[in-house]
């Protein structure tokens, strides 16, 4: 699979930021709650 040098920025800095930040990156488990009920997990 080929990917484009923007992708592979994009998927660098994701990388960087989560391996820095961890989970507290991500918003709270209750700001999902509409995509939770959504899918009905």
């Amino acid at each position: 699979m080929i990917v484009s040098m923007q992708q592979e920025k994009i998927k660098n800095w994701f990388d960087k930021t989560y391996s820095q930040r961890g989970n507290l990156y991500l918003r709270p488990k209750e700001a999902y709650q509409i995509l939770n009920n959504y899918q009905n997990v």
